[in-house]
């Protein structure tokens, strides 16, 4: 039952980017994508007509909810949902999170799921992730002055800003055997310098997150979250036309770019979020917390 329902969530999600370019809404080829590339930060959400009703789980009555779905679902649909970003953030996506949220918002009151600071940061990206679409969507009459709008307005732009260094700092924690907070690398000869050639020393201090999310994945990450991170990348590497082997490097330049002020508002947060989740889900059910 859960390799069929798998199977129809994929399908449905591949037929969607496949018929997207002549059926879509919001015309072009792969809107959010083509933004990415072009460098324009267009930003597309919840534009849903027919093709989307005929493609989303949401809207699918043979498919259950996606709070319903087996864990091993729920920790692989990511990777698909990134897919979809191609074209938009659609109401799977914001469901997703939300689900995704609440499962590790109760882990973690009920087993400790998390250091308390680090599920702090990590909630704060959920919290701007979901809140766009829930303020654009609210009634008129419950809306907030005009700068805690234009605030809410452009949640995407501050989550995109927050969430590498969020990213960065789940990586750290699960790689603390050689990695510390502040990056300063506690093993030598085990972190690679994927560009530069060698590895940290120890006392060395490692900011880059290239460095260390290869390092989670060779080393940290099991044969099943490895092969999940494998279609991950490849999902990422549609982004930016790179090899599979490129997408971390792709993530990274993106980490680089906002941090010096040069990054147009877009659905990055998206990207680096649902990478996130796919980590997290992994080790809410390796440890049995869900």
């Amino acid at each position: 039952m859960v390799e069929k329902t798998w199977t129809r969530i994929s399908d449905k999600y591949d037929e969607y980017i496949t018929r997207y370019p002549d059926e879509g809404l919001l015309g072009g080829k792969l809107p959010l994508r083509d933004s990415i590339l072009s460098g324009k930060g267009n930003y597309y959400e919840a534009i849903e007509g027919k093709l989307e009703r005929e493609c989303l789980i949401g809207y699918d009555s043979e498919t259950s909810p996606i709070e319903n779905l087996p864990s091993e679902i729920r920790m692989k649909l990511p990777i698909k949902l990134t897919q979809t970003l191609q074209v938009q953030v659609t109401s799977d996506n914001r469901h997703y999170w939300k689900t995704t949220y609440d499962t590790v918002d109760n882990a973690h009151n009920s087993h400790g799921f998390l250091r308390n600071g680090q599920w702090y940061a990590i909630r704060n990206l959920f919290h701007l992730s979901l809140c766009h679409y829930e303020t654009i969507n609210r009634p008129s009459h419950h809306r907030q002055s005009d700068y805690v709008q234009k605030v809410f307005r452009n949640t995407s732009t501050i989550a995109a800003y927050v969430s590498y260094p969020i990213l960065e700092g789940y990586l750290k924690y699960r790689c603390r055997h050689v990695i510390e907070r502040d990056g300063t690398v506690t093993q030598s000869n085990e972190i690679k310098k994927v560009r530069r050639g060698g590895y940290y020393e120890q006392g060395n201090r490692c900011s880059s997150l290239l460095d260390i999310l290869v390092y989670f994945e060779e080393n940290i990450a099991n044969s099943n979250l490895e092969e999940n991170l494998e279609q991950m990348r490849e999902k990422i590497a549609n982004f930016g036309n790179v090899g599979t082997d490129e997408a971390y490097g792709l993530i990274y330049g993106w980490r680089n770019s906002n941090l010096h002020g040069e990054a147009e508002s877009d659905v990055q947060y998206g990207i680096v979020l649902n990478l996130l989740c796919l980590l997290i889900w992994e080790e809410l059910i390796r440890n049995d917390m869900v």
